[in-house]
């Protein structure tokens, strides 16, 4: 089901985003989908919302004035604009289905959570990519945080009894950006490899590095987790060592909050503590108890 109020993806925001990422002397690694541009279009308050989806003849009206504008303001060459009306007919049959889905998921979210209905809310991305928490300008264009739950659902906080965190044994980024624990050589590449590290969208390379305490510590208190699911873990089974960040050096001066530096992370020279791996692999086991001991000691030193 989805909401009145949900924004939508239209072939004119994904041309637009395309074209931006093309001709941009900066570019930011999106994934070319249209997100930024349709929250542009949010905030510009002339947005494309669920409800609209429900009456065709308006739908069409507003693809049209959302093309001329995209026209008159130079976003899309001529080129792409006969591309995206060529487009156009197979969106309305993509929104026919869709529009069926459309309807007041405000009202039954909160039904169930009167009910005390078990109620799973999964974020996207990451909280480096938050809009205004991130690495700017390198983030997405929303708050896959915590925060985004009040925002995007409408339900309260103070109902979430439950935030897991999840987190790689190790870290990874997709695009571009400040990477300060990023390893270009035969380890990065061996994470990468063993960890299949390719982008669910895209399929890009991700990028690998050691874990980084900092972020992770930063990610925690920006949304409240009180618990973590790490993950990937056996993709370390076959090192002898294991490095984690645990403090930044920056113009000489040892720092462990990362909202001091977050606007100047490629400045960054990322402090490490070495642990022994376990060697052994790890694939197999359900339960913390039987994991080796020295992956037992590394799970305790990244939960403190």
């Amino acid at each position: 089901l989805i909401a009145y109020n949900a924004h939508f993806v239209t072939p004119i925001h994904k041309a637009i985003d395309k074209l931006s990422e093309e001709v941009s002397e900066h570019p930011i690694g999106t994934t070319c989908k249209g997100i930024g541009p349709t929250y542009v279009d949010k905030y510009n308050r002339r947005g494309i919302r669920g409800h609209d989806l429900m009456d065709l003849n308006n739908l069409a009206g507003k693809l049209e004035f959302r093309l001329q504008k995209a026209i008159d303001h130079g976003e899309l060459s001529q080129p792409n604009v006969e591309i995206v009306r060529k487009e156009f007919d197979q969106y309305i049959l993509c929104v026919k289905k869709i529009s069926e889905m459309i309807t007041d998921t405000f009202t039954m979210l909160h039904q169930h959570n009167k009910r005390d209905s078990s109620i799973l809310v999964e974020g996207a991305q990451g909280t480096m990519l938050d809009i205004d928490h991130g690495s700017y300008p390198f983030v997405t264009s929303s708050n896959p945080s915590t925060g985004g739950i009040s925002t995007g659902l409408g339900l309260p906080l103070t109902d979430v009894d439950r935030r897991i965190g999840i987190f790689k044994a190790y870290t990874t980024r997709v695009g571009e950006g400040p990477f300060p624990t990023e390893l270009n050589d035969d380890i990065g590449i061996k994470l990468q490899k063993t960890g299949n590290e390719y982008g669910a969208t895209t399929g890009r390379p991700r990028r690998c590095g050691w874990f980084d305490g900092i972020l992770a510590k930063y990610s925690a208190m920006v949304n409240g987790f009180n618990e973590i699911a790490l993950t990937k873990m056996d993709v370390l089974d076959t090192f002898d060592e294991i490095k984690v960040c645990t403090a930044y050096q920056v113009d000489g001066v040892t720092l462990q909050n990362l909202s001091v530096v977050i606007y100047r992370l490629e400045d960054v020279i990322p402090v490490y503590e070495s642990l022994k791996g376990w060697e052994m692999s790890t694939t197999e086991i359900e339960h913390y108890d039987e994991l080796p001991l020295r992956a037992q000691q590394y799970i305790q030193f990244l939960s403190e």
